[in-house]
């Protein structure tokens, strides 16, 4: 799937940004903020990719902007991230501690990655980085569990994000609107028919928000999930 997207020369907000999220853009450079709440899980992706700046794709570059309403970086002391990999949770959690930072910090946060993410104050998650033009994520297979994200920051379906589906293939969203706190009940792919809620209901794959993860099951054998872009 190729999308074309126009970003101006000056700061903008692109239209991208979710109730969740803004999103501001100079060129292909830009950063996303996420609004988190004290001791909430979060399923959450990195949009913006920093090795293209010199930096890392791990928990302690990529959640380095942590911002909250007294400004002190201690205030997200017992913060903690969960990566998930091979349909499984990473074996050692990053934690933030007072005074220091991210321990070990060393989760791959590469954007199309998703995370678990608890946070220990009420403020903002500020992701950095470079806008992705093409992105691969091999989903595992066959009836396997991948968390994955949009490369990309923008609010869209997972049809319109190139990911079409296979027969059985199953989407759960965590903390949306109707499941605050929770996963939702799922959303299924039929074959000859497409994506469905879980009541039945027709839909074009959940849209995903700027920054947000899902659990993805892919019930054929390893796929790859390739997006692509333009940007004028």
């Amino acid at each position: 799937m190729r999308t074309k997207l126009v970003l101006g020369a000056v700061i903008l907000a692109a239209g991208l940004a979710s109730s969740m999220a803004q999103v501001y853009s100079l060129n292909v450079v830009g950063y996303v903020n996420q609004t988190v709440q004290a001791n909430h899980w979060y399923l959450l992706g990195n949009p913006l990719d920093l090795s293209a700046q010199g930096g890392t794709n791990t928990t302690t570059y990529v959640l380095s902007g942590l911002k909250s309403a007294s400004g002190n970086p201690d205030d997200w002391a017992n913060s903690v991230v969960y990566g998930f990999t091979g349909g499984a949770y990473s074996g050692t959690a990053d934690t933030y501690y007072a005074g220091f930072g991210w321990a070990p910090g060393t989760i791959d946060l590469t954007p199309g990655n998703g995370f678990f993410f608890q946070a220990g104050t009420n403020g903002t998650v500020t992701f950095v980085g470079q806008v992705v033009t093409t992105n691969t994520f091999t989903l595992a297979g066959p009836n396997a569990w991948s968390l994955v994200s949009s490369a990309f920051p923008a609010t869209n379906s997972l049809v319109a994000m190139g990911l079409a589906g296979n027969n059985n293939d199953l989407v759960y969203r965590y903390g949306d609107t109707a499941h605050p706190g929770g996963f939702n009940n799922g959303t299924t792919y039929y074959a000859s028919f497409g994506w469905a809620d879980d009541e039945g209901s027709p839909v074009a794959g959940p849209t995903l928000n700027v920054g947000e993860a899902v659990f993805y099951q892919n019930n054929t054998a390893a796929v790859k999930w390739v997006q692509s872009f333009t940007i004028q």
